[in-house]
Formats: C-alpha cells, sequence, structure tokens
C-alpha cells in the first residue's frame, strides 16, 4: 500500500516538474495580468498531472472509483476552457450535461433536513448542487495551495468516513502537486484541474451523506460559502456573477496585508472543520457551519472593507 502511494506520489511530482519545463508554445501557461498575483507565465495543468497518477492506480492497481470518469469529463471541459476561453454559458451548459449524466446514471437519492425529495426534484437539485459547488470549488482556487490543502484534507475526511482506499490516492496526487505549486507556484491547477478535483468531492460527499444535500453543503462548506460570497458582493455590485474579479474571500485578505500563508491556513482550517462537522453527523452540524462561516464573513469584512 505505501509503495503504490508513493508511486502515485511521484507520478504526479514527475508530471508537475516536467510541465514546468516545457511550454508547449504557451498554449498550456496562465499568462499574468488583471487580477492575478504571479509575475510570469505559470502552467496550468496541474490538474492533469494528478488526473494521469490516478488513472495510474485505477489501471494498474485496479481500485474502483466509477465517478472518477465524470470527473474526467470535467477536466476536459475545464482544459478546454484554460486554451479557448469559453463563454460561460458554454462551460454552464457542459457542466449540467456531465452532471445530469452522472445523476441520471446513479440516480441518487435526494433528502433535504432527512425529507426525501420527490424525484424529479431531488435530481434536479442534485444537478443543481453539483454544479454550484464545482464552480464553488474553482472560485477557492486563487492562492497557492489554496485549492490544493482544501483538496487534501477533504479527501482524507472522505476516507475516515468511507474507508475507500481512493480517497487516499487522491491525497498523494495532490501532495505530489503541492510540491510545486504551494509557496513557489510553479504550476496552478487550471480550470481543469479545480473542475476535476471540485466534482470528485462534491460527488463523493453527496453519496458519503446519503444524498443528505444539507449534510454534504456541509462538508463541501468553503466552497459553498465562496459560492455564495462571490455572487452576493458580484451582484451587489451590479456585477455579473460570471465575471472574474478580485472579489474573492482569499483576495479580500490579501488585499487587508495577510500574508498568503496565513489566508491559505485560515482558509484551508476553516475548510477542515467544516468537513470535521459533516464526519460528525449531528443535527447540530448545520447550525455550527453557519455560525463559522458568518464569523468568517465578519473576519473578511471589518476593517474598512470594501464590501
Amino acid at each position: 500500500m505505501i509503495g503504490k502511494l508513493t508511486l502515485t506520489f511521484m507520478i504526479s511530482a514527475v508530471m508537475c516538474y516536467v510541465a514546468t519545463r516545457i511550454s508547449l508554445n504557451g498554449k498550456l501557461y496562465d499568462q499574468p495580468g488583471g487580477r492575478k498575483t504571479h509575475s510570469k507565465p505559470v502552467p496550468h495543468v496541474g490538474g492533469i498531472a494528478i488526473a494521469v497518477s490516478l488513472i495510474v492506480g485505477v489501471i494498474f492497481f485496479k481500485f474502483r472509483w466509477p465517478i472518477f470518469f465524470y470527473g474526467l469529463a470535467f477536466l476536459l471541459l475545464g482544459a478546454a476552457d484554460d486554451v479557448r476561453k469559453l463563454d460561460y454559458r458554454v462551460k454552464l451548459i457542459f457542466q449540467i450535461l456531465i452532471a445530469s449524466f452522472y445523476v441520471l446514471t446513479y440516480k441518487p437519492t435526494a433528502n433535504l433536513f432527512g425529507v426525501t425529495l420527490p424525484v424529479v426534484v431531488g435530481r434536479v437539485l442534485s444537478v443543481i448542487w453539483i454544479v454550484a459547488l464545482v464552480n464553488g470549488f474553482n472560485f477557492i482556487d486563487g492562492l497557492n495551495g489554496l485549492a490544493g490543502s482544501t483538496g487534501v484534507i477533504a479527501a482524507m475526511f472522505l476516507w475516515m468516513q468511507t474507508h475507500e482506499v481512493h480517497f487516499v490516492y487522491l491525497s498523494a496526487a495532490l501532495a505530489g502537486f503541492l510540491i510545486f505549486n504551494f509557496k513557489r507556484g510553479k504550476i496552478f491547477l487550471g480550470d481543469g484541474g479545480s473542475y476535476f478535483l471540485g466534482f470528485l468531492l462534491a460527488a463523493s460527499s453527496f453519496e458519503a451523506e446519503m444524498g443528505e444535500l444539507v449534510n454534504a453543503t456541509v462538508f463541501m462548506g468553503y466552497p459553498a460559502y465562496e459560492m455564495v460570497f462571490v455572487v452576493f458582493r458580484r451582484t451587489l455590485r451590479g456585477i455579473s456573477p460570471f465575471r472574474a474579479d478580485r472579489l474573492h474571500t482569499h483576495y479580500t485578505l490579501e488585499d487587508k496585508g495577510f500574508s498568503t500563508q496565513i489566508v491559505v491556513l485560515l482558509l484551508a482550517t476553516y475548510s477542515g472543520f467544516c468537513n470535521f462537522l459533516a464526519l460528525l453527523q449531528t443535527g447540530l452540524s448545520f447550525t455550527f457551519y453557519l455560525t463559522a462561516s458568518l464569523a468568517l464573513l465578519f473576519f473578511v469584512i471589518v476593517n474598512k472593507s470594501r464590501l
């Protein structure tokens, strides 16, 4: 087991290293400028490196993870956006299609506060929830190490809850990526990577919580919070919710003078706390989640916030 995890880690790390050395004519690089803080082009193929290392596990280590292939569909969609900058309506349509295919294939039973929803309502709400959380995870991918560390913590909590070995492999693959991403920012996840991870974690939490959308939302608490936070701030300013800007929790904290490492530590801790609350599966989990989220919101907007 240790050897397989080490190999997964090494494949991810080696692929990330190779990606930092090649450019493919600049097509797979995130260019600086605008709201971005990096000053040089950075390859945004970290998600591909993570996916390849997991594909090796699926093929050679023979662990089963059926939803992984739906994750690959999200990866391809995000990678296409990384290269071509797709219109947000095109991305949204394909996100809905992939999520719908997943829901119609697995036919999960959706519950809300313990009440089983009518089949059609439950499936439509499940698709909306998955698409929202995939984009929410994409929203948190803005600082070196933030999305990756959030993913590692969530994967380990999912492993503790389900005892499914693929979550340990996912953590190993993310660790290989973080060596080059955290602090140094030599490689980014890209939209492909954030969509890929967002779907895997959202769908896995949905299944782990037996279709209970409230508990699954608590587990995905940070991306869920960020989705609401960003959409609210953009709407309040008369900006389209689909327009990229710096109205994110992590950027706001950075603009207030907090270092990148402190922001990552704070938000990853908040995310891990949400994972822990969902693992407890207590009736008070949602209340604690709302309390923690309001505390974070207050912390973000104090001291002359520009909300």
